[in-house]
């Protein structure tokens, strides 16, 4: 399965640098854990891509390896005190998701939500240190693994 998900951030951080420009090529991160996260640390723009617990699925048949994986994918940027900026910005990947739908190493199957308010991590930690950054958050199901036609 670590195979699957290697390459699959690959492809996601592809789609993410070809979308959000502004973030730097080292500044999109793979994260375990966003309440975690040593936001202190970093200067927007970045973004970061969280897993979901994987689930193994049978429906392509009990021969193949195949696996539905939630990708949460995070923009932060600093805003001018309204999120309509993280609004476009994750309704521009939630497109290219879409529309990308069969990446190199997954298959988008949908994208469940787009996340921009206060109520999110990390925003609740930016608004509590009063930081004029805001995040977005895509989320989105993938198939992965070896599928036997």
């Amino acid at each position: 399965m670590s195979a699957y998900l290697s390459t699959l951030v690959t492809d996601i951080r592809t789609l993410v640098a070809a979308t959000w420009t502004d973030t730097p090529a080292n500044g999109i991160w793979e994260v375990e854990n966003l309440e975690m996260m040593t936001w202190d640390d970093t200067s927007p723009p970045f973004a970061f891509i969280m897993f979901s617990p994987i689930e193994s699925t049978d429906e392509y048949g009990g021969a193949n390896a195949a696996y539905i994986v939630t990708a949460h994918i995070g923009y932060v940027g600093i805003t001018t005190g309204d999120s309509s900026a993280q609004r476009t910005k994750g309704e521009a990947l939630r497109d290219v998701l879409l529309v990308s739908s069969n990446m190199p190493h997954g298959t988008v199957l949908d994208v469940t939500s787009i996340s921009y308010d206060n109520n999110i991590e990390p925003n609740k930690y930016f608004v509590q240190k009063d930081y004029t950054h805001r995040a977005v958050v895509v989320t989105c199901t993938i198939l992965v693994g070896d599928i036997l036609a």
